[in-house]
């Protein structure tokens, strides 16, 4: 009676730990799966925030040399510019000076 009683409580105690355990083990398991799942794309998040990153300053550093380039090529064309003004000014000057020069002869 009473042996038979305690073995049968015994038993339904044991399997209801076993089931317990096993329910936990596959909450346990589900939950660490969801953690590697997050974990996961927090990585490609990252990586992809830095691939992002390098292609910024990638495209800022081309930015830069273009402006550079076109900054020298127009410092470049004003410099001409003002080589050319400045040869025809020099030529205009010459030109004065020999007017100014054959009318000193004429006057003579």
């Amino acid at each position: 009676g009473y042996r038979k009683q305690m073995d049968a409580e015994k038993r339904e105690s044991l399997n209801f730990r076993n089931r317990e355990a096993a329910r936990h083990d596959a909450v346990m398991s589900e939950l660490n799966s969801l953690a590697q799942e997050k974990e996961h794309e927090s990585y490609v998040l990252k990586w992809l925030g830095e691939n992002d990153s390098k292609q910024y300053l990638a495209d800022q550093a081309e930015l830069r040399r273009r402006s550079l380039a076109f900054r020298n090529a127009e410092g470049k064309r004003h410099r001409d510019i003002d080589e050319e003004n400045r040869a025809k000014l020099a030529e205009e000057n010459a030109e004065d000076e020999e007017l100014k020069a054959a009318c000193e002869t004429i006057k003579l």
